[in-house]
């Protein structure tokens, strides 16, 4: 229809729904043949979803004025047109799909498992839809596919693990499928219907590109004909915006899905594709954790009066642990360390000259090594990918990573030169006869690195260069050594920056106790994630050394009272923040400076902050706050999330002190921090800020019994592992952030369960795990880096979680745990 509903295009069936033919409705009003009720409905929804490309579904509607038939109608806007999917309502089928989805979702974000996760996936969709066969189908980035899941009816052949030509789904088709999420072809031998006229007065044709009722290409048709498939459907998989795969459905009969059943099975489709999106960001976190792991681990083992070539083994047995390879090179000054399959002396020779024109400072990787680099064609076999680290600037060194053609190790299903074959007399496609297609189609490729692998071999690349800078002071190569101090900060601060991102995380679960709607709550976690921006831009600026505190309080209040910098008064010498402890102090002082806004003294126009800052004969820093001027003060009624960040922040993670006053003159604060954490400023720093202001507001089953026992160095996380415990059925959990409050807890509480970090900065929680063991009381390791040989080693019936770790996750673990103590 155009956009006054007047009828342009008709299919030539119209007539079996609409009672009247095709021809004789074109240029006539939609509203002489469907009822004005209907119609209305239809622009409503249209309203509603105007400019997203999306189809609006309507079910069980009375679409004609002469009958009160039912129907399923999917309508959309394209390119200024109104198109109608029209089709009968089935009544037969009551079932509450979307309800079955809903719990199918939840039984699926508790699988950690990546293949379990992708299992469950088809297995829903084949109980969902009925087909005889349905693939999970991932595109790789040379558009090839692989069937990676599956489930099947026993009598036919599985097809999992076979990979699929590109050409199999052109990029003309995947582009269809990005935009249209369901396709179904109930039946391959069904009579397609043309549309009239084939294009409108304007020479166009009809873009049906979000029709689900479209007709296929006879091509694909036959293809489906040549695999034994009389019906088929495919769900696409968007992740991170892009098309990720598809769940394709075979059936060997016609098999007919409702508008409403095929509607939930593209529901489930799409957020289907949301888990895989969160699984895979949960992989790259623990990567990158594990990357910090075993970096640490190698700068710590690394000798630093022994060269490269001398730590050679330490650090190939490393990235074996770490990225999986088939040989290894350590080039350093022109010398060749090598182990496993790589390329001869020579040839290597030739590609550490090719590598040398890429960036000097940046990891190199491709899998496909002689498409950049010719020489490379001789050794493919050998090496037909290579991973990069420059580890030295003048000469330049590189430990390299090589993996061999993966044509040696993948199942081609089907020559895309030869796609149909004879087989007993039937024209039928046999997938599993082609396997030299793959080597022909991939030839000198590999696996592709992950970005995963990528960002460990960066991690592990700064655990190296730190070992060559020490090497580098104790010769005295000045300007050598500065430039790979350069590398080293920068490598460091990233890993600082990932730390800071894995405690916003835990910040946007636990800020939703301080807002009333969704915009509260985005302001409220905007502003906490900004005055953590603020403390780290402080930091970098000076090389992550200690920053002046005045600044820092001068730049938080200026979002607040621009061009009224006589509401903030500060007394006493300035003093240096150490970066560790900025970014606590940070979030404590933002948490003050918005309270003011909203209840005190800078609620008011005259209303003044004095804050003075003393330090003790021990070094001690003690921050007074004082609001004067503002409304009157009352203690506050409830207790949120921001009350506890300014109470209980700089005691747990800062071990300092806070007190508050609700004095009703106004808020009055005592903070004192450590002489460790603190440095004498240099000279005064006055700073102003451009910052807009920030807008602040105020947001089971049951496994336990009895006191609880946590053991976390991160306040947040522990706030937030203390939440869980409770509406586990704890009746008291004491928290501690060290061993040594651990071990005072256990002597004087009844613990009868609990909860170990086993990294907790400088020392570990074995300690504490061998006392709880000996008096019997279970408990679990929670860890970013999953169970260590030391763990295994020592507590061979340990249980352990995966830092980040949901509730439903812990309370099985603890089941587990509470189950071997007791057995």
């Amino acid at each position: 229809m155009s956009s006054d509903w007047m009828i342009c295009h008709a299919s030539l069936n119209v007539e079996q729904v609409l009672g009247a033919e095709a021809e004789k409705i074109i240029g006539t009003p939609l509203a002489d043949i469907v009822s004005t009720d209907a119609i209305r409905v239809f622009q409503h929804g249209l309203q509603i979803s105007a400019g997203a490309q999306a189809v609006d579904r309507h079910f069980d509607i009375a679409l004609l004025t002469a009958t009160d038939t039912a129907y399923d109608v999917g309508v959309h806007q394209i390119n200024g047109t109104v198109i109608l999917d029209i089709e009968p309502h089935d009544a037969s089928d009551a079932t509450d799909h979307v309800a079955l989805i809903g719990s199918a979702i939840r039984r699926a974000t508790d699988l950690d498992d990546f293949d379990a996760l992708l299992s469950m996936g088809v297995q829903q969709v084949k109980a969902l839809t009925g087909f005889d066969r349905v693939m999970l189908y991932k595109f790789h980035p040379d558009d090839t596919g692989e069937v990676m899941a599956e489930a099947v009816e026993p009598q036919m052949e599985p097809f999992v693990g076979l990979r699929y030509p590109a050409s199999d789904i052109p990029r003309q088709a995947r582009a269809l499928y990005r935009r249209n999420l369901l396709r179904i072809i109930s039946d391959v031998d069904a009579r397609p219907y043309p549309i009239i006229p084939e294009q409108n007065p304007r020479g166009e044709p009809l873009d049906l590109s979000l029709s689900g009722l479209r007709a296929v290409s006879p091509i694909h048709l036959q293809y489906l004909r040549n695999m034994g498939v009389r019906a088929s459907m495919s769900i696409s998989l968007i992740v991170d915006g892009k098309l990720w795969g598809l769940i394709a459905c075979h059936h060997t009969q016609p098999h007919v899905l409702h508008y409403r059943l095929r509607s939930a099975a593209e529901l489930w489709g799409q957020m289907f594709g949301f888990l895989i999106e969160n699984h895979i960001s949960r992989h790259a976190r623990q990567s990158e954790e594990r990357g910090q792991r075993l970096c640490e681990q190698l700068s710590t083992q690394l000798a630093p009066d022994r060269s490269i070539p001398e730590n050679f083994d330490l650090i190939a047995n490393t990235f074996e642990e770490a990225i999986l390879h088939d040989g290894i090179v350590a080039w350093i000054d022109g010398v060749r360390l090598s182990r496993g399959a790589v390329p001869d002396e020579e040839q290597l020779e030739e590609l550490v000259k090719f590598i040398n024109t890429a960036a000097a400072n940046e990891v190199y990787a491709t899998d496909h090594l002689s498409k950049f680099h010719s020489p490379a064609e001789a050794y493919r076999d050998v090496a037909a990918g290579v991973l990069a680290l420059p580890v030295s600037r003048t000469p330049r060194d590189y430990v390299l990573l090589f993996r061999r053609e993966v044509a040696q190790s993948v199942s081609w299903a089907g020559n895309p030169n030869k796609p149909v074959t004879v087989k007993d007399g039937t024209t039928r496609l046999t997938p599993r006869e082609s396997f030299a297609a793959w080597q022909e189609i991939v030839r000198g490729q590999s696996t592709p690195w992950d970005d995963g692998e990528l960002a460990l071999a960066d991690s592990l690349r700064a655990g190296i260069l730190e070992v060559v800078l020490r090497m580098s002071d104790a010769t005295n190569e000045e300007l050598r050594g500065d430039q790979e101090r350069q590398e080293v900060l920068i490598a460091e601060l990233n890993h600082r920056v990932r730390n800071i991102l894995n405690l916003i995380r835990s910040m946007i679960s636990q800020s939703a106790s301080d807002a009333t709607s969704i915009g509260q709550y985005t302001q409220i976690l905007g502003g906490r994630i900004q005055a953590i921006g603020t403390a780290h831009d402080l930091i970098t600026e000076v090389n992550w050394e200690a920053s002046s505190f005045k600044r820092f309080i001068e730049t938080e209040f200026a979002a607040y009272v621009e061009g009224h910098s006589d509401r903030l008064v500060i007394n006493g010498n300035d003093a240096r923040i150490a970066p560790k402890a900025l970014t606590t102090l940070a979030l404590v002082m933002h948490e003050m400076t918005t309270n003011s806004v909203k209840y005190g003294a800078l609620n008011s126009d005259d209303g003044i902050v004095t804050i003075e800052l003393e330090r003790s004969t021990g070094g001690d820093l003690t921050i007074r706050w004082r609001e004067s001027g503002g409304p009157q003060v009352t203690p506050p009624t409830r207790r949120g999330f921001g009350s506890t960040i300014i109470e209980k922040s700089i005691s747990y993670e800062l071990k300092g002190s806070t007190e508050l006053n609700f004095a009703p003159e106004g808020l009055q604060a005592v903070f004192n921090l450590p002489a460790a954490l603190i440095e004498d400023a240099a000279e005064d720093t006055v700073a102003t800020s451009d910052a807009p202001p920030v807008d602040t507001a105020p947001q089971q089953s049951t496994v336990l019994s009895g006191e609880a026992l946590l053991l976390e160095d991160n306040m947040i996380i522990a706030l937030d592992a203390e939440q869980m415990l409770q509406r586990m059925g704890a009746k008291m959990v004491h928290t501690a952030a060290n061993v040594a409050e651990a071990q005072s807890i256990i002597g004087k509480a009844d613990i009868s369960f609990a909860v170990l970090d086993v990294n907790l900065g400088s020392e570990r929680s074995d300690e504490v795990a061998r006392t709880l063991l000996d008096a019997g009381v279970p408990f679990v390791f929670a860890t970013g880096y999953g169970q260590s040989e030391e763990l295994r080693t020592e507590f061979p019936d340990s249980i352990v979680v995966t830092k980040p770790f949901s509730e439903a996750t812990l309370a099985e673990a603890i089941s587990k745990a509470v189950d071997i103590t007791t057995t």
